[in-house]
């Protein structure tokens, strides 16, 4: 073992990151506190600050995952589409089976400079969380209940909020709702046999509403919608496994599709859309799990 991977497994190492996170944490939810002095009276400038502060937290759970763990992602993408993305607004689906999907996403966001003010769609228990929840607060991320009839409105609302937003963002979103188990699968896949929908062997059924009312709620923000399917593996050909370090490959497949500007799109486009992407999702994962063997 080298020099730096021993450090990387020693557990002072991991004190110190731990040290620095939540120091640094604390004080960026302090400075961002402040900053409500400024929401009544310069609202954009409010924003702005805090996409900088907000940088500051999660960019350091990125550098644990591209250098500490050495997990690295690589993106599948047409040519063409790649300039664009950072440079727009963008709706991000992403699978929802390891522990790392979100920081995947965090990484896409980070190497095209919007992580900082990159928004999720997440349990509205997570904003009580110390420096991450509270960082999320104040970066107007959208929180929900996982109750329809509450969430209909409300998430609507806090979405419409963002369109004037001054900074470019990635808006990140788990259309399954939750993380993927075993258990949750086989019911997941009883349901889908009861109403006739198609079976997905790496995925849970898709929560449409959401999906449906994010797309209605940010239309027009950016000219284009970019749909990146995260189909991470535990293992993958030349992936390095040692006593203390997994490192891990996350296989992204992206695409950029127009969001058609009329209003009046049906929910039911929306809606096979999002069924579309998962299957494609699906696809994608079994052909890259293959491929690992």
């Amino acid at each position: 073992m080298d020099l730096v991977g021993l450090l990387k497994s020693q557990f002072l190492c991991h004190l110190v990151f731990c040290y620095v996170f939540i120091a640094s944490g604390l004080i960026v939810n302090t400075i961002q506190l402040l900053t409500l002095l400024l929401w009544p009276i310069n609202k954009q400038l409010f924003r702005k600050i805090n996409c900088r502060l907000a940088y500051c937290v999660p960019s350091q759970l990125v550098l644990l995952l591209e250098w500490w763990s050495g997990t690295e992602c690589v993106i599948y993408t047409d040519p063409q589409a790649y300039p664009k993305y950072g440079k727009e607004n963008a709706i991000v689906v992403l699978n929802h089976k390891f522990e790392i999907d979100f920081l995947c996403g965090w990484s896409l966001a980070e190497r095209f400079g919007v992580l900082g003010g990159s928004k999720v769609l997440a349990k509205k228990e997570l904003a009580y969380v110390p420096i991450i929840g509270w960082m999320w607060y104040f970066t107007e991320m959208v929180f929900c209940t996982r109750k329809w009839e509450q969430d209909r409105k409300t998430v609507s609302k806090s979405l419409l909020h963002l369109r004037d937003y001054p900074e470019k963002y990635f808006f990140l979103i788990h259309c399954e709702g939750t993380r993927f188990t075993e258990k949750k699968h086989q019911i997941s896949m009883q349901v889908a046999q009861a109403k006739g929908l198609p079976s997905l062997k790496h995925h849970l059924l898709p929560r449409t509403k959401g999906f449906a009312v994010t797309v209605r709620s940010l239309r027009n923000v950016g000219s284009q919608a970019g749909f990146s399917e995260n189909s991470g593996t535990d293992s993958a050909p030349g992936a390095a496994h040692s006593e203390h370090l997994i490192t891990r490959w996350a296989v992204v497949r992206g695409r950029l599709l127009t969001l058609c500007p009329s209003p009046s799109l049906p929910e039911i486009m929306k809606i096979q859309h999002c069924w579309e992407s998962s299957m494609e999702r699906n696809t994608t994962q079994i052909y890259t799990l293959g491929a690992s063997l």
